[in-house]
């Protein structure tokens, strides 16, 4: 009887244990991040992600998406007459928001993770990816349905193509934005429910295809996505300063500075990087400099501008200094970089947003008297000698004087 027990016990606790088990797996995993819900298929969404190298600020642009009506289908899936609906373009303001760069509305994106992946599910923001030097900042905005207001006129089988405008509106003077050129398939299935006609189905590939079939898996998608890259440019300074009471102000320190481009630099298309030399007060006419500088002269005063220099760019500054003893201010995005950077050489350095300067000062001071010179040494001896002589002449003369 016990033995009986026994077992209907285990047979009502395992069950028990493995329900537990689950339940507990189950909200450990809601609570670990969002629960994905799958997308209305009656929508037609778009996601726009615009990624730019990391520093790089949120431009305040407007995107703009076509849609194209192509041909309406019969039952059969065979065109037939019968008018398309006219959409209208679907437009949405990209600007940044509280979630992309945290209090001010112009600052740049914060390095931190907001978001885990890129899904229509997930609320708006911005991820960081991708390893130093090459990080990337990826900003996502969302439509969700390009069909909210559409009147349609009769039930019927609709093929549209979506893609995205190649004109960007608002786009800064020294940034550029490459769009996407995908071309995307999007058929509305509209059905007549209870005297009003609705939207029932919507079916979106990633391709264009004349001979579709509703049933073809290859390149389904359940929302448009379409992703940009922005690039912007900023100035970069290199000055040179000399100090000390032996130093010279006509002496010519040879430079040589290299950068590297992001690797998203090569998706947009930009202006030449320009290097000129120029006096720091501005005077004088600057003098064009052709890439890549090397062992190129400044001296006191001077400074080597280089212009439209992406943001995200690598550079590093090298100059010799001679005799002389070199130190480096640093400022990147408009901060001081502290500690300053040793020697004679930034280092491997990013380009930011603001302010990018690297001040080189050259030191040479007289050093101190410490000792005795040794060209000196005779003329030393000869003054002990005749001090000594003198001091002599005094002595005897006063011995002279006491026996007289």
């Amino acid at each position: 009887m016990m033995k009986s027990m026994k077992k209907i016990y285990v047979m009502i606790l395992i069950p028990l244990v493995v329900l537990t088990t689950l339940f507990i797996t189950t909200a450990i995993a809601n609570e670990a991040g969002p629960v994905s819900t799958p997308v209305d298929p009656t929508t037609a969404p778009i996601e726009k992600r615009l990624q730019m190298p990391v520093g790089t600020p949120v431009p305040c642009v407007t995107f703009t998406f076509d849609i194209a009506g192509i041909t309406r289908l019969d039952a059969s899936g065979e065109p037939t007459t019968g008018s398309l609906p006219t959409i209208p373009s679907a437009t949405m303001p990209f600007c940044p928001e509280a979630g992309d760069e945290g209090e001010s509305a112009n600052a740049t994106l914060p390095a931190t993770d907001t978001i885990a992946a890129f899904a229509l599910t997930l609320p708006d923001g911005v991820v960081e990816s991708g390893t130093s030097p090459n990080v990337v900042w990826t900003v996502t905005r969302h439509i969700s349905d390009i069909l909210e207001g559409v009147t349609w006129t009769a039930p019927g089988h609709y093929v549209f193509h979506v893609s995205e405008s190649t004109t960007v509106s608002g786009v800064p003077t020294d940034g550029e934005i490459a769009t996407d050129p995908i071309v995307y398939e999007m058929h509305v299935i509209v059905s007549e429910i209870d005297g009003e006609l609705v939207v029932t189905g919507v079916y979106i590939w990633n391709s264009v295809d004349p001979n579709r079939d509703l049933e073809d898996e290859t390149g389904k998608v359940d929302y448009m996505s379409f992703m940009n890259t922005y690039v912007e440019t900023e100035d970069l300074i290199v000055s040179k300063e000399v100090t000390g009471s032996l130093s010279s102000t006509t002496t010519d320190f040879p430079f040589t500075v290299n950068f590297t481009d992001h690797a998203l630099v090569a998706l947009v298309t930009l202006p030449d990087v320009t290097v000129h030399i120029r006096n720091s007060d501005g005077s004088g006419t600057e003098t064009v400099v052709t890439l890549p500088v090397t062992n190129v002269n400044l001296r006191h005063g001077q400074e080597l501008i280089f212009r439209n220099v992406p943001i995200g760019n690598t550079f590093v500054a090298t100059e010799d200094p001679g005799a002389y003893d070199p130190s480096i201010n640093l400022t990147l995005a408009g901060e001081d970089v502290i500690p300053s950077p040793e020697g004679a050489t930034t280092g491997d350095r990013i380009i930011g947003s603001g302010e990018n300067i690297a001040a080189f000062t050259n030191t040479n001071d007289a050093a101190p008297i410490t000792g005795i010179i040794m060209n000196n040494l005779p003329f030393i001896l000869v003054g002990l000698a005749a001090a000594g002589v003198v001091a002599m002449v005094i002595v005897n003369k006063r011995r002279r004087e006491v026996y007289e």
